[in-house]
């Protein structure tokens, strides 16, 4: 009779073991919601569907049919997040996160809009129950990073100047401020070093410029493309060697000016660093020439040019 009770409360006990066993985790419950991914191969999906489940138990979301189709699309600095029955998409900062706390931020993002598409459809009920009281935060909400707005380049420049027939080149220094996505404001300094041959003289150019821009432009992908007007003010020197006998030179000075139009592309190799190619092309509308006998145009700084560069740059 003893062996018989031992038997059968041995055979209970393991019974016992195994419907917990067989009790779904948290993290294997269903969500929901129908959660869609697009370019997010780098986020840890398994850890977010965990902290989905936990916060939607936490705030009673219960499945609606049909269940609500949330989109999470991964770009290079920024996730959007979209839901069938809202317009609004919530941006989610990755570019100055680490990976392993995309999930959080996610998690947060996918659950306020959830909550935001049940409240715009779903009518209050007309007399609401107390609330449950308030269970204790999982994690602290993460303060966003500040975006990086400012841009600083380095790099070289090559400029013809066409009236004068002349190549300019020299060290090229920038500094951009991104005020929107879409629009920014640029200003750089070079310093331009050539010369040009004439019957009379070789013409050294010493120029220095400074230039300001308003730029509109877009990205796709890790390319970014800009174009807008500015204006260039500069100093330029012409000091010529003689050549022709029986003459004299000298030395000529002057602040020269006019309008310009900005063309640049830019490729983000990684968060920080960047490449740039530029061509702008403008009209110096008050110009330094050099004069023979005080009359003859003998170097003519105006009109148009064009001008080429190529730099490294990082954002900050």
């Amino acid at each position: 009779m003893s062996r018989f009770c031992a038997a059968l409360g041995l055979s209970a006990l393991l019974a016992s073991a195994g419907a917990r066993a067989a009790e779904p985790s948290r993290e294997a419950r269903a969500l929901p919601i129908s959660l869609e991914y697009s370019g997010c191969e780098a986020l840890d999906r398994a850890e977010l569907v965990k902290l989905l489940a936990i916060e939607f138990e936490t705030l009673n979301v219960l499945p609606s049919t049909p269940l609500e189709s949330v989109r999470v699309a991964c770009g290079p600095s920024v996730a959007r997040v979209t839901i069938d029955s809202v317009a609004t998409i919530h941006e989610v900062e990755l570019a100055a996160t680490a990976p392993a706390a995309w999930p959080r931020l996610l998690a947060l993002s996918v659950s306020e809009i959830v909550i935001e598409s049940r409240a715009r459809v779903t009518p209050a009920p007309p007399t609401p129950k107390p609330a449950p009281p308030p269970r204790p935060a999982l994690w602290p909400k993460p303060t966003p990073a500040e975006p990086r707005r400012w841009r600083l380049l380095l790099g070289a420049s090559l400029r013809r100047a066409v009236r004068a027939e002349t190549w300019l080149m020299g060290p090229e220094g920038g500094i951009e401020l991104s005020l929107t996505p879409h629009f920014a404001l640029a200003a750089d300094v070079r310093v331009e070093l050539g010369s040009t041959h004439t019957e009379l003289a070789d013409v050294h150019w010493l120029s220095t410029r400074g230039a300001l821009a308003a730029l509109v432009g877009g990205r796709v992908g890790a390319w970014q493309g800009a174009i807008g007007p500015g204006w260039c003010v500069g100093y330029l020197r012409l000091s010529p060697t003689v050549t022709a006998a029986n003459a004299a030179g000298h030395v000529v000075t002057g602040v020269w000016s006019g309008p310009e139009l900005v063309l640049r592309a830019r490729y983000d190799f990684s968060e920080r660093w960047f490449a740039q190619v530029g061509v702008d092309s403008g009209i110096v509308t008050l110009p330094v020439a050099g004069l023979v006998d005080g009359q003859q145009r003998l170097i003519d700084g105006g009109g148009a040019w064009i001008s080429a560069s190529l730099g490294l740059g990082a954002r900050f």
